[in-house]
């Protein structure tokens, strides 16, 4: 379950990432020679552009600034371009200026000016070679809002998405094919990439998924080249998106900038991820260290590098870290004087991180709170409350209280039930009726088996314990309420009777007795008093009549489990393959119904024996369920023996 989870963390800060990553390359120009041009990096000169394409650049006059002139000249030629008449662009000297018009409607386009010669040649050659230009780039822009073109290239646009439906889908099954490959190679201590296993699954993550976001880039790069208003609303947004807005100490950033910025960092802290789990796998462990100390320090290792390296990298990518001081300085006096509550529990979510007393999914009870960890923050924990309810618990309650964790190493936990009889019940049926209904529960483990305690002489009745072993504590409360159900079920069966408190007053005297005795005898009638047994004259139960309780484990030793398991794994034994189940593949597993036939075919168990087999595989860490969600079960489930994992 936790890496389900991991993986879907890890898909979401790729998508984030690539995400980014496609905005940033479509909003901003791809013709690299806008980019060049950008307005911003000359302030003398300003862009023309057509329907998002960058034509050239105009310089400012005495009554006009470049920025105004080019704004002018853009109206210009969306109005030519989205007109009726004929574009026949001509170049005419009035007023000692040198002008470009449209002579089919006499439309002023623009003025060539002094400031917007290249040195070396005069407004008039000047003024010719942006009438060309202008001339090529309005006739197409009339041919691309023509019905022909459009309806020419929807069919082209749909053909292209439709090729890259079929190659993303291409794309998705050979990843999962080569996941399948890549799985069966780091599987193997023998394989030189044993402990290379996760950093090589998210590298081939990277690679295919930037293939998924290329596919798409390439699609809609193609569409916002076919039609004009979008070329143009691409190239208003990056425009906006390049403006230098955001000030940091000395320096002035872009959307952009601080777009790009993020990418990086996100990749740097994917980067210091791989090289602490490198760490941890080729230095950490063969030192002999325990496991949580291996937690302990490769977490410590990788916040410090991922520390300094955001600093390094924000100061080559121009950041005034420095300016960061004054805010630092601010928010350690918030501490000292009023967050000492939020600085505790971060602190306290640090260490819960690092020695991880509690993980998500674990069920567990604080105080009076009672379900499942759902999410552990820097400042608090989620758990979700058996009714569902998601409580939000500040980190600091964790360290300060006590707290049961039932899957704290081993999810397997007892479930006590108490259950009082009447004085007059006998002791044997009681045992039997009580595990007979705990037997009967199939979320009860068969071994360690239930057991019965007489636990005491109550007031008005004989107070039994029914013990059992469960391997999901969630389910205790659900468990507990069925068995409770099955119990009284069964003693009612029994005709085992459950008293309700009450008190007897007997009055008695030896004397009255005696004599009620003589005269019953004189009359032959016999005496109603009872007369005490000796302990040797009582009908203890016998261990013999308790065969249907007797523990099937004791049937198999260690040797006779070895010997199974080698002829189940053999050419005669149980089928060992990958199987499919809802999208999904389970390599090198069986099925629990194949296995409890084949028990009952090669060695002629019983069903129940077959089941209990298995159990005590599980228990004994033999096999276990593929996602571990059931214990051993004569259904369509896949089980998998540790050894070939």
């Amino acid at each position: 379950m936790m890496k389900q989870k991991n993986k879907i963390i890890e898909k979401l800060i790729l998508l984030v990432v690539f995400t980014v990553i496609f905005i940033v390359f479509i909003i901003s120009d791809i013709n690299f020679s806008s980019a060049q041009t950008n307005p911003n990096q000359n302030n003398e000169k300003a862009m023309v552009m057509l329907d998002g394409n960058f034509l050239f650049k105009v310089g400012d006059i005495d009554n006009f600034t470049a920025q105004e002139r080019a704004e002018l000249i853009d109206h210009n030629l969306a109005k030519a371009v989205n007109g009726f008449h004929p574009i026949r662009l001509e170049v005419f000297l009035e007023n000692e200026q040198t002008v470009i018009r449209n002579i089919s409607n006499n439309q002023h386009i623009l003025n060539v000016t002094k400031s917007d010669v290249i040195s070396g040649t005069t407004t008039l050659d000047q003024a010719k070679v942006w009438r060309d230009l202008l001339q090529a780039n309005l006739l197409q822009g009339r041919k691309e809002r023509s019905v022909s073109y459009l309806l020419s290239h929807l069919i082209r646009i749909f053909l292209a998405t439709i090729a890259a439906i079929g190659f993303n889908f291409t794309i998705h099954r050979l990843n999962r094919l080569s996941m399948k490959k890549i799985d069966r190679l780091v599987a193997h201590p023998s394989s030189l990439f044993y402990n290379l296993g996760t950093p090589i699954k998210i590298i081939w993550n990277i690679t295919f998924f930037i293939l998924h976001i290329s596919v798409w880039i390439g699609i809609f790069i193609y569409i916002s080249n076919v039609f004009p208003l979008i070329r143009r609303w691409r190239y208003q947004v990056y425009q906006t998106l390049d403006a230098k807005i955001f000030s940091l100490g000395e320096s002035r950033y872009s959307a952009i900038d601080l777009l790009l910025l993020f990418i990086w960092t996100v990749g740097l802290c994917l980067l210091i991820r791989i090289l602490a789990i490198l760490f941890r796998q080729y230095i950490l462990n063969k030192t002999g260290a325990s496991k949580s100390l291996q937690d302990i320090i490769t977490t410590i290792i990788q916040y410090t590098l991922s520390f300094f390296g955001i600093i390094i990298l924000w100061q080559i990518w121009g950041f005034d870290v420095s300016s960061l001081a004054i805010i630092i300085s601010v928010f350690g006096v918030g501490i000292g004087f009023g967050l000492q509550n939020i600085a505790n529990n971060f602190i306290s979510g640090l260490i819960i991180t690092i020695e991880r007393p509690i993980q998500i999914g674990d069920f567990i009870k604080v105080g009076d709170l009672l379900g499942k960890v759902q999410k552990i923050g820097s400042r608090s924990t989620v758990i979700k409350t058996m009714d569902q309810v998601s409580i939000i618990v500040p980190n600091s309650r964790f360290l300060e209280n006590d707290v049961i964790n039932w899957h704290y190493e081993d999810p397997i936990s007892r479930l006590r039930i108490p259950i009082g009889v009447a004085y007059h019940s006998n002791l044997k049926k009681v045992r039997l009726a009580l595990l007979e209904a705990a037997k009967s529960h199939p979320d009860v483990m068969l071994t360690p088996r239930p057991q019965i305690w007489f636990q005491e002489f109550g007031e008005s009745a004989l107070n039994f314990e029914v013990l059992v072993w469960i391997c999901d504590p969630s389910k205790q409360f659900q468990i507990k309420s069925e068995l409770n159900y099955r119990i009284a079920a069964t003693l009612s069966r029994y005709d085992i009777e459950i008293p309700f408190p009450q008190r007897d007053l007997h009055l008695r005297s030896p004397l009255l007795e005696k004599m009620l005795e003589v005269w019953l005898n004189q009359q032959g009638i016999p005496s109603p008093i009872p007369v005490t047994k000796k302990v040797d004259d009582i009908d203890l139960a016998d261990e013999d009549d308790y065969s249907i309780l007797s523990n099937l484990e004791e049937k198999w030793s260690d040797q006779d489990i070895d010997n199974i398991i080698t002829i189940m794994r053999g050419e005669n034994g149980i089928e060992i393959q990958d199987r499919r189940y809802r999208f999904n593949t389970y390599s090198t597993c069986f099925v629990g119904q194949e296995m409890v036939s084949w028990l009952m075919n090669y060695y002629g168990y019983s069903r129940e024996e077959a089941i209990e087999f298995g159990q005590i595989l599980i228990e004994k860490k033999i096999i276990h369920h593929v996602t571990d969600q059931h214990h051993f079960m004569d259904d369509y489930l896949f089980y998998r023996f540790y050894q070939d994992e």
